[in-house]
């Protein structure tokens, strides 16, 4: 069987064997055999694929924050300056109909808010803030008084049937509270739930296959155990007199406890051969119940391998708003270039809204726009 590609390996040199590689070389494999060297193809791909992932997201990420934070600056800067002039307009003498004033505050109370949640606000700002939420206590519009006790058994009710969760409120409790004690019973629930089910399962009668898939487990945990008890015995750094060997046992150790948090058996494995504790013939003459169990854990490292994968991708298209796209180099570009696009356009848009609304009819004009604008982000 040839020699499975490393990550690091170059073309030219997959026909070379690896005197440290862990693929099991023979004549003739047999099934936990090939198996094991599948799986150590697999994760070394997938391992190489997320790293490759993630080094292209943060490349990525750090030019878009040098392309895109200038420009969000600006916008927010131009917003901030419509926001003062609404407000000295509001200060000025009454010359707009009621219905515009009202309306006009309303959009600055909206664009005040956002900009307090997306910035740090300049002195000049913050001082239209205390004019319009006077106190940090206050919740815009919300009772600070919370759910009175008709109230808090409408919404028990109400969560009652809709998701079987039942509360004991016989008190008045703010929103907060209500939430908090809702969450607290639903896990409560959920816990209570899942215990019973476990409880359950341990009653039956388990079958042969489910005999053995438990002690495979068991044999797998054990046989990682093992590992890093030898490994640890071996790299202990306090055992060294020696500093720079000393230093050098304790980068490893490192790597080890690590490796063992993560229930990573592959890098233990060639750690140990790293440091010459095992040698790759004594892979290959693993009985096949151990090697069974070696395979079980490298089954599960894959998973959560694929897994991180897929998650990162999720966090990818999240943060990079690609849609259902595919992610490489030319999509995420494409992504700057659109969201750069949209955001030269509103800064644009903004600067001539500044503009326009120096003079009062364009400033009713305006307005109507962005009640409507308003009214449609509502519904």
């Amino acid at each position: 069987m040839s020699k499975q590609k490393s990550l690091f390996d170059s073309p030219e040199n997959d026909a070379v064997p690896d005197a440290k590689t862990l693929v099991i070389i023979a004549e003739q494999l047999g099934p936990e055999q090939t198996l094991f060297n599948q799986l150590l193809e697999k994760i070394e791909k997938q391992s190489r694929d997320l790293e490759n992932l993630k080094a292209m997201g943060d490349e990525h990420s750090a030019q878009r924050m040098a392309k895109l934070a200038p420009l969000r600056q600006q916008v927010y800067d131009a917003q901030e300056k419509m926001v003062i002039f609404l407000d000295q307009r509001l200060q000025a003498p009454p010359n707009l109909p009621v219905r515009t004033k009202r309306d006009m505050h309303e959009i600055l109370i909206f664009l005040l808010d956002s900009l307090l949640d997306s910035g740090e606000p300049s002195a000049q700002l913050q001082e239209v803030a205390k004019r319009y939420f006077p106190s940090d206590d206050e919740n815009y519009g919300e009772d600070k008084d919370g759910l009175t006790a008709q109230e808090a058994a409408e919404l028990n009710s109400a969560m009652a049937k809709a998701m079987g969760v039942e509360l004991d409120l016989d008190a008045k409790l703010s929103n907060e509270d209500f939430i908090e004690a809702l969450m607290q019973k639903m896990q409560a629930d959920e816990a209570a739930a899942r215990q019973a089910h476990e409880a359950r399962q341990a009653k039956r009668k388990k079958s042969p296959k489910q005999k053995q898939v438990e002690q495979e487990e068991l044999d797998a945990h054990s046989a990682l155990r093992t590992i890093y008890r030898k490994l640890a015995s071996a790299l202990h750094p306090d055992r060294e007199s020696d500093p720079a060997e000393r230093l050098r046992k304790t980068a490893l150790m490192v790597r080890v406890n690590a490796a063992n948090d993560s229930k990573d058996l592959l890098t233990l494995l060639r750690l140990q051969l790293e440091i010459d504790q095992i040698d790759p013939s004594s892979v290959a003459a693993m009985a096949d119940n151990k090697l069974r169990s070696f395979n079980r854990m490298l089954k599960s490292q894959l998973k959560e391998l694929q897994e991180e994968y897929r998650e990162t991708i999720g966090r990818i298209h999240m943060a990079f708003d690609l849609g259902f796209g595919d992610v490489n180099a030319k999509s995420l570009m494409h992504s700057l270039r659109q969201q750069t696009q949209r955001l030269q356009d509103t800064v644009e848009v903004l600067g001539h809204d500044l503009l326009f609304v120096q003079d009062d009819k364009n400033l009713k004009k305006w307005i109507k726009l962005q009640i409507k604008a308003l009214d449609w982000i509502d519904d």
